[in-house]
């Protein structure tokens, strides 16, 4: 989703912190001007980790790890950070993580928190809704996020999440 002109610019000076796909990131290591932006990589954090581990996009994600530490100039390429809330068996994980060779510390935070959960609809009927549900959908989550301390809202995608942003903000 990177326009040209802003993949160029973070080509000649590399990001601090850079959030892209496996695709992406293999993607950059094959070229030579993409190498050199990774070379003082220190951390990768592989977020939701559960979800490409044991796949196709696992294998190649693995794959482009280790490219990635044959190009970094920190011994033994840099510190990997795998993070999921719901990954088990987390030995399994810990394999995936480490790639070849190297010791991997699993920190199994290990809450039970309480989980409050409640079914509610934005409007009465679903099935009679006047216009566009979008305007009562950013009302029940605005209520809810400004009656708790914390609110995790989930939606079904990218283009939904930037909705609910703009309506509630």
């Amino acid at each position: 989703d990177t326009p040209s002109a802003q993949r160029q610019k973070m080509i000649r000076k590399s990001p601090h912190i850079l959030i892209t796909t496996p695709e992406s990131l293999n993607i950059l290591l094959t070229s030579l001007r993409g190498r050199g932006m990774f070379a003082a990589t220190r951390t990768v954090i592989l977020d939701e980790i559960h979800a490409v581990a044991g796949t196709k996009r696992g294998a190649h994600l693995a794959a482009t790890m280790e490219r990635l530490c044959e190009i970094t100039t920190m011994a033994g390429g840099p510190q990997r950070i795998g993070l999921s809330a719901t990954q088990r068996p987390l030995d399994e994980i810990a394999r995936f993580l480490g790639g070849t060779d190297r010791e991997v510390t699993i920190v199994d935070c290990g809450l039970a928190k309480e989980l409050q959960l409640s079914v509610r609809s934005p409007v009465p009927d679903l099935a009679k809704v006047d216009g566009s549900v979008w305007p009562s959908v950013a009302q029940l989550v605005l209520d809810e996020v400004r009656g708790a301390r914390t609110t995790l809202v989930f939606v079904n995608n990218r283009a939904q999440a930037e909705r609910i942003a703009a309506r509630v903000t």
